[in-house]
């Protein structure tokens, strides 16, 4: 006797009309039709212009959450630099480390030669316990920009937080060679045997 094949469209059919049942009877609940239907329908560029413009003034209000929230949404417009960044601070100010770390990483896709956001994914990843992550991504800023004095401080104080004098130095040394009159450097300079 030959047995027959089910087509594997009709079978996704059948999984989905199961699912969709479990769910109206209550058996799997709403959390399982969520994961199932997530709320990552795409949005316009108006709208998700709407969305970030919403997040910046939750921002400017202090309502983190909200903001983080609406940056969420305008990315459902796509992947704009400056939707991750935001979206990115916001995470880092939560500190939500990992979230942060990502937004910013899908930045630098489109903006691999913006050394602040190097320096913020460098914060992120220091912050969230990846020390040596976040030395390499300080050292990116410097090399991108040499006068971009706050990514030479944060390499500075992870290196004096790691015990690390020597390499401590030679960064303030290269910081004050490419700035030889930088206040911030000399300040750190006097603290700095």
């Amino acid at each position: 006797m030959k047995t027959r094949r089910a087509h594997p469209l009709r079978l996704l059919v059948v999984i989905i009309e199961i699912t969709v049942l479990l769910v109206i009877f209550g058996v799997a609940g709403y959390g399982a039709y969520r994961k199932i239907y997530p709320l990552t329908a795409p949005v316009s560029a108006t709208q998700a212009e709407k969305y970030f413009e919403m997040g910046n003034d939750a921002r400017a209000q202090g309502d983190l959450k909200t903001a983080l929230l609406n940056y969420k949404k305008a990315l459902r417009g796509g992947n704009k630099p400056e939707y991750l960044q935001k979206y990115a601070e916001v995470a880092y100010r939560l500190h939500d480390y990992d979230d942060s770390i990502t937004s910013y990483a899908l930045a630098l896709k489109q903006k691999s030669d913006d050394a602040v956001i190097w320096n913020a994914i460098g914060n992120a990843q220091r912050d969230g316990g990846k020390a040596q992550d976040a030395i390499l991504s300080y050292q990116r800023a410097i090399e991108i920009d040499k006068n971009y004095i706050v990514a030479y401080s944060n390499l500075i104080n992870l290196y004096v937080l790691q015990s690390n004098p020597t390499e401590a130095k030679k960064t303030l040394d290269l910081g004050l060679a490419n700035n030889p009159s930088d206040k911030d450097l000399l300040a750190i300079k006097k603290n700095i045997k």
